[in-house]
């Protein structure tokens, strides 16, 4: 995979797995050391896909610390490597980025590739919260729309109307808004 072409949050959230990798002494950084980077993600995309279809993003995330905790600690483990399981689901995502025609691998890809190629762990965590493929893609298009990845920071796009608007009808409708 080519660093060049992942968003800032994508890269963040794999700069964030490689340091709990070193903080567990794992000597790999393995899904679960990513996927607990993207679910812990101030504002982050996955968090909130999680919840658009109902599902307990902060109970995934604590299963998620669970799995790391639970990987082979070694004396020189300095997270330097990727596990083979991380490599497969991050060449789907490539794929899936060229897919939707966009110009970056983002956060989604990579979640989207651990859909495709889950490690054991991250399967059995994901059938525990029913996260699948065709529920991700429903949420994913409700928040993206059809737009594409063309910068490296297209979180910030997404869904602009429910992060900084307000449904003024919604707001009449319960009292809360002054009639003047």
């Amino acid at each position: 995979m080519n660093g060049n072409n992942l968003t800032q949050k994508a890269t963040d959230a794999l700069g964030r797995a490689a340091e709990l990798a070193r903080e567990y002494g794992n000597r790999e950084i393995a899904q679960e050391h990513v996927l607990y980077a993207l679910l812990s993600q101030d504002g982050g995309l996955i968090p909130e896909l999680m919840k658009k279809s109902g599902i307990d993003a902060d109970g995934m995330k604590e299963d998620a610390l669970s799995a790391v905790e639970k990987l082979v600690r070694v004396s020189n483990g300095n997270g330097e490597y990727l596990s083979q399981a991380l490599n497969d689901a991050l060449s789907v995502a490539e794929k899936q980025a060229r897919e939707m025609k966009d110009e970056y691998v983002s956060v989604e890809h990579v979640f989207y590739g651990f859909i495709e190629k889950p490690s054991a762990e991250v399967k059995r965590i994901f059938e525990k919260y029913g996260v699948n493929k065709s529920g991700y893609l429903k949420s994913l298009l409700s928040v993206r729309g059809n737009v594409r990845v063309t910068s490296d920071n297209p979180e910030d796009t997404y869904d602009v109307l429910n992060k900084y608007g307000a449904d003024l009808v919604e707001r009449a409708r319960s009292g809360k808004l002054d009639p003047v």
